[in-house]
């Protein structure tokens, strides 16, 4: 996404009504110096419905990877009916922390669901306490708005929500936000977790032993190798090593200790939960250790 113009952001007015809700017009138009806006446009589908949005709220702050802004983000959801009309509305903060975008759907006659984080940047001062300053929060800079609009699929968001199920079929590419929720006891965030610890104690249990000896044995970090329909990648470094399981665009990541094969976690995934179950077991059923050989390709960033 970009920021976009003060007649870019007309257009989108124009184009989506309802904009005019969840955003200050007044000060969009009058004040493009003091506002940025970002529009995403987008057909829904089941990963967008399990979106949990970070949010940064006082007395917390965030700071701009170029070091020049602090501020804060506050996530907010909008539902809109065929009408344009605002059905419902749902906010994070610490006290809703798990919250699914899917749950401000409220009805049968949804046609848009709208993110919208919402930050507030100020001026960050460099080197604050040299200056006898007890904080790095200068001068209001501006306000920005990423703005995320989800139209309604072919099947409707009833529909939609039906067919997705968190531990089956909808990909996961935050593992982070969903782990945090299980952690918290968010119903399906839970039994997706579980499920996928599942998988990686049946991953220790059936080829461990012999994975770890061949990765042992090797001299080189990375190793990689093909096992049916998956590709696994190894790299080995500073007494870790990382597994990475390919198929197609989809990967799961595991990380484990280098002299332990039974201290092995979850790292990172980009797919569903069972096609995370299937690539993995292309592995545990084809597995055979002269399959994984030296590969000095292999790094992760």
């Amino acid at each position: 996404m970009r920021t976009l113009t003060v007649k870019e952001i007309a257009k989108y007015y124009k184009e989506f009504p309802f904009l005019e809700t969840v955003l200050d017009r007044e000060s969009v138009i009058e004040q493009p110096k003091r506002f940025q806006l970002k529009v995403h446009v987008s057909v829904a589908d089941a990963e967008s419905l399990y979106t949990i949005p970070q949010f940064c709220l006082p007395p917390h702050w965030i700071g701009t990877g170029d070091g020049k802004y602090v501020g804060r983000v506050r996530p907010i959801a909008y539902a809109f009916n065929s009408k344009g009309e605002l059905v419902n509305s749902l906010e994070w903060n610490y006290d809703h922390l798990d919250h699914f975008l899917k749950e401000v759907i409220a009805g049968k006659d949804i046609k848009t669901v709208v993110l919208v984080r919402k930050y507030m940047w100020w001026h960050e001062i460099e080197d604050y306490f040299k200056k006898g300053l007890d904080t790095n929060v200068g001068a209001y800079s501006h306000r920005e708005y990423e703005t995320f609009i989800f139209k309604e699929p072919k099947q409707g968001f009833a529909k939609l929500i039906e067919e997705s199920d968190l531990t089956r079929n909808v990909p996961i590419n935050d593992l982070l936000s969903i782990s945090m929720a299980g952690y918290r006891k968010q119903n399906e965030a839970t039994v997706a977790t579980k499920a996928l610890e599942a998988l990686v104690d049946k991953f220790e249990k059936s080829i461990g032993v012999s994975l770890w000896k061949q990765i042992n044995k090797c001299k080189h970090s990375g190793m990689s190798g093909v096992f049916g329909k998956t590709e696994l990648r190894t790299f080995a470094t500073a007494g870790r090593i990382m597994f990475s399981f390919w198929s197609g665009k989809d990967q799961i990541t595991f990380v484990g200790d280098e002299s332990d094969y039974t201290r092995t976690g979850l790292q990172s995934m980009n797919c569903s939960v069972d096609m995370a179950k299937f690539i993995v077991q292309q592995v545990i059923d084809n597995w055979e250790a002269s399959k994984l050989q030296t590969n000095d390709k292999i790094s992760f960033g």
